[in-house]
């Protein structure tokens, strides 16, 4: 049929769809498509898929309308990767459309201390401009991630105000003694890392930077450096699958495994955790 086309979607993390089949989801009744396959660990399941039980990071070929598309997008348990569409031209309004966006970017680069205003108000050009509506623009937003780090900054709030980050600290300085600033400042990107793995980067960070924070200041190190270690180190989310959306997209489509992650992710981090704790300290002094 002309009106259908094929998507191609993968299972998030933690998502509630996993451990359930296609039958029990009523998938085809709730989305209105038609499942043609699931990719898992490196083959192609076609037969029995109305029973068959999700699994973390499935590919899923699907076919649908454009209503489809629609309601899948509103699916949190699902990560839409690719679906099949027209050649487009670039027209007038599309290169005007790129050169706000080359505007907008520039001005970030100049004025980085306005960025949130900068990138608010090229998004408002967007919309005034009508190359987005106002429902495309709900819909780019990730309304998860952004929920979670709204509610995971009073989190770090708490920890300052009741002193809980101090303890946090104390314990943090007692244990590793009179170790050099670098190690200190190693010890937070290990823990920021490791958390990285299994919670989105941004409410690790609002965690453990109100905890560095406060033992730079105890030490007397720099806290603008600790912090700037830690965000860093919240982005290394390379050994899991689960650390960030992205991992869950190539591994249905690529049919790998948590090993998988793991042999190339460990030694990547540690290059990177090399690299940061060599150059930080250069461009930004510790104390």
């Amino acid at each position: 049929m002309p009106n259908m086309k094929l998507i191609e979607a993968a299972i998030a993390p933690r998502s509630h769809l996993a451990h359930q089949t296609f039958q029990e989801i009523r998938f085809g009744q709730k989305f209105g498509a038609r499942v043609l396959a699931v990719w898992r660990r490196g083959r192609s399941i076609r037969t029995r898929l109305a029973d068959l039980p999700l699994e973390f990071g499935d590919g899923l070929l699907l076919q649908g309308t454009e209503k489809s598309l629609a309601l899948l997008r509103t699916e949190p348990g699902l990560i839409l990767l690719a679906e099949s569409a027209p050649s487009t031209r670039m027209t007038l309004h599309g290169w005007f459309t790129a050169l706000v966006m080359a505007f907008t970017l520039i001005l970030a680069v100049i004025f980085p201390d306005m960025i949130a205003e900068i990138m608010l108000s090229g998004a408002v050009a967007m919309v005034l401009i009508r190359t987005l509506s106002m429902d495309q623009a709900y819909r780019a937003i990730d309304w998860r991630s952004l929920f979670l780090v709204a509610g995971m900054l009073p989190v770090g709030v708490a920890l300052n105000k009741t002193g809980v980050s101090t303890m946090f600290a104390n314990v943090l300085l007692s244990s590793l003694g009179g170790s050099d600033h670098l190690v200190l400042l190693g010890g937070f990107v290990l823990l920021t890392v490791a958390l990285t793995q299994v919670i989105n980067g941004a409410a690790t960070v609002t965690i453990i930077a109100p905890i560095a924070i406060a033992a730079a200041q105890q030490i007397g190190m720099e806290p603008r450096s600790v912090a700037m270690a830690v965000a860093l180190a919240s982005s290394m989310a390379f050994m899991s699958p689960l650390g960030h959306s992205v991992n869950v997209m190539v591994m249905g489509a690529g049919g790998y495994t948590f090993k998988d992650y793991a042999r190339v992710g460990v030694p990547l981090t540690i290059l990177l955790i090399v690299i940061l704790l060599i150059i930080l300290p250069l461009v930004m002094p510790i104390g």
